[in-house]
């Protein structure tokens, strides 16, 4: 065993999430986040799930390439995992790596895995164990990739194509590389064509290429327009824009055929889709996630069914977590290490609101509401598997930021410009002129805090009015807020991109005071205002999530000096969290739950050690290894390499050791 200092850490996942398909005979294989769903399509008209892969490595799962009985994934955070699917009703992990960047695109070449990885640009490794062969950069941020023979043709955002001899797989050489193509300043997909041809995905079209002359590629032929990725199988190649999907014949790629043109409702938005025979495979990602098979000759559906989507609220009553991910689920975690999703029953928030909604527990009632809509949905959860709408209302205003209990029969909803203090039963109420973004009760319900612009506020629920305010330290954007005793907890954005929390007194609601602050880190603002995000005060600690900001813990212990534990980066971007008995169990818009172990963050644990050991000690900001390690930026750009480096501030960065990316925080 090794003694370490306790810190947050896995300890399972359950994930939900948009969709890539890769298919083989009768088998569909579907991304879910980062979990693999696997589909027994023998009868297109009724799909059936054969099995689930709950995690398949960290990110959201965007490319999959299926070679015999072994498929392959690969995720935005640089995770490959091989898995055997010889049976489909048990896939077994194989092996797994973790690369530096993420992995857009896998092709299989005898015994050789090739992949476009981003930043650092082909990496080769060993199909057997996923361990390095070598890499090439090519200067450009890689994408996709096809190869013949020994040659790999590589396409990046701004060099659209470059070609790479392999025939020696341990040295790489770049034979050529063009900046340009005609019609084409960057690539975003490659597959070769039958004869000398390639189809390059050039943003949002693509185009067919004469490869005859590779120092002077031509073009020739333009399939049609593209948002997601293209799947070819043989001579046919589906193309997704939006709601429309289009099947293509390019058995002649001089001369595209259009074989089939199906239109979804006017605002679904396609995430992946796959012809295969005369079957299509749609999955959407919005206002639903849903699997549709359609006969494209005839355009006719021939099966439909809503999927759990993307996560952005949770509530906890027991061993039952409530989960709004485009419908609401009931997920089993008597074992946290194994999250069970036991029920999902979709819901119709309209177009705008489908992968956000406010949730609030008030036993037995659970109150949903889709984020701009006018309506409120209450669960009876007594029977806690089996979620029954007891009833609904329709309010005059509608719920953009925030909606809080007071009790069965009270609401607190916070609007664009307002919140307000239903009365559900005779639906009227009581408005304070506030865009509030965040809202707790004090312990006795005589004062809402709440949290709006740059300050925090206290509202007498009595009169319904403002009773006190305080500015939060250089605050610009309130987040959230939970209130302990005479303590209000504030999770705000100061700047454009800090996120800090505040500790405010509340002893006196006339006048709340500062008690003390902290900055957790920079965030990326642009979906912030859109989707929920976490905060809860448990003991000494204060646990958030948010952005790209995983599960992080604030000591508060010293109000005055409240102080950063821990920030883990999320999978995707993070929404709500719940404590519980020791857990953390996080939602991520993208890549669905994930169950973290809290135990007190100063405390000393007894942990089974990693059975892959980290190559490398890192103390502090200072990195040493027995081995050479290159230290890159998020961004990939080199900033050293040799066998030590000392961190110059604190940050992410992408350290490469023996073929193996690690993503490292220096504090």
């Amino acid at each position: 065993m090794n003694i370490i200092i306790a810190a947050l850490y896995t300890v399972g996942r359950l994930s939900f999430g948009n969709t890539v398909v890769e298919i083989q005979g009768t088998r569909l294989y579907a991304s879910s986040g980062n979990a693999v769903e696997i589909y027994d399509v023998s009868a297109p008209a009724a799909p059936v799930m054969l099995s689930r892969v709950p995690y398949t490595g960290r990110g959201v799962i965007l490319t999959m390439e299926m070679s015999g009985d072994t498929l392959f994934v690969g995720t935005d955070k640089g995770s490959v995992m091989a898995l055997d699917v010889s049976d489909p009703s048990n896939p077994v992990e194989m092996t797994s790596v973790n690369l530096a960047d993420a992995v857009l695109s896998i092709r299989v070449k005898d015994s050789l895995l090739l992949v476009a990885n981003g930043y650092f640009g082909l990496f080769i490794l060993r199909r057997s164990d996923l361990s390095a062969v070598s890499s090439l950069s090519v200067s450009s941020y890689s994408t996709g990739l096809d190869y013949r023979g020994n040659t790999v043709f590589l396409t990046s955002t701004t060099v659209p194509l470059s070609v790479i001899d392999i025939s020696d797989p341990t040295s790489p050489t770049l034979t050529l590389s063009h900046s340009s193509l005609p019609w084409c300043s960057g690539g975003l997909y490659l597959r070769l064509l039958s004869g000398n041809y390639a189809a390059i995905r050039c943003e949002d079209t693509l185009k067919v290429y004469d490869f005859t002359s590779l120092s002077y590629p031509t073009y020739v032929s333009t399939v049609g327009q593209v948002n997601v990725s293209p799947y070819l199988v043989d001579t046919f190649i589906t193309l997704a824009e939006n709601n429309t999907v289009r099947v293509f014949s390019i058995s002649d790629p001089t001369s595209p055929t259009l074989l089939g043109d199906t239109g979804l409702a006017a605002l679904e938005f396609v995430s992946h889709a796959a012809a295969y025979g005369d079957v299509l495979y749609v999955f959407t990602k919005h206002p639903f996630r849903k699997f549709l098979t359609v006969h494209y000759l005839a355009d006719t559906v021939t099966y439909e069914a809503l999927l759990p989507g993307t996560s952005s609220s949770v509530q906890k009553s027991g061993d039952y977590l409530y989960v709004y991910n485009q419908g609401l689920s009931v997920v089993d975690v008597t074992s946290a290490s194994n999250p069970q999703l036991l029920t999902f029953i979709p819901t119709d928030f309209g177009m705008y609101s489908s992968s956000a909604a406010f949730m609030d527990l008030s036993y037995p009632y659970l109150f949903v509401a889709g984020r701009g809509q006018t309506r409120i949905y209450v669960y009876d959860v007594s029977v806690p598997y089996s979620p029954v709408l007891d009833t609904s209302y329709s309010l005059p205003m509608g719920i953009h930021n925030c909606l809080r209990v007071v009790d069965p029969s009270h609401v607190l909803v916070c609007g664009y410009s307002s919140m307000n203090l239903v009365d559900l039963s005779s639906m009227t109420f009581g408005t304070v002129s506030l865009s509030v973004r965040g809202v707790d009760l004090t312990s006795d319900g005589s004062y809402a805090v709440v949290v709006e612009g740059g300050n925090l506020y206290t509202i007498d629920m009595g009169t319904f009015s403002v009773a006190g305010s305080v500015s939060l330290p250089s605050g610009t954007s309130a987040l959230s807020v939970v209130v302990e005793g005479d303590r209000a907890y504030a999770m705000y954005v100061a700047g454009t991109d800090s996120m800090r929390v505040a500790v405010v007194d509340i002893g006196s609601p006339s006048s709340p005071s500062v008690l003390g602050s902290t900055t957790v880190g920079r965030v990326n603002t642009s979906y912030l205002y859109y989707l929920p995000v976490g905060l809860e005060k448990v003991g000494d600690y204060l646990f958030g999530s948010m952005a790209e900001m995983g599960p992080f813990v604030i000591d508060v212990s010293d109000p005055t000096s409240p102080s950063v534990v821990e920030v883990l980066q999320a999978d995707g971007y993070a929404t709500d969290l719940v404590v519980s008995d020791g857990y953390v169990y996080q939602m991520d818009n993208l890549t669905g739950l994930t169950v973290f172990r809290a135990p007190l963050p100063t405390a000393v644990e007894e942990r089974e050690p990693s059975p892959i050991p980290v190559p490398f000690i890192l103390k502090g900001r200072t990195l040493t290894s027995d081995y050479e390690v290159k230290v890159y930026t998020v961004s990939g750009r080199l900033l050293h390499s040799g066998k030590s480096y000392r961190f110059g501030r604190p940050g992410v960065f992408f350290v490469v050791v023996r073929g193996r990316g690690y993503r490292v925080m220096a504090r």
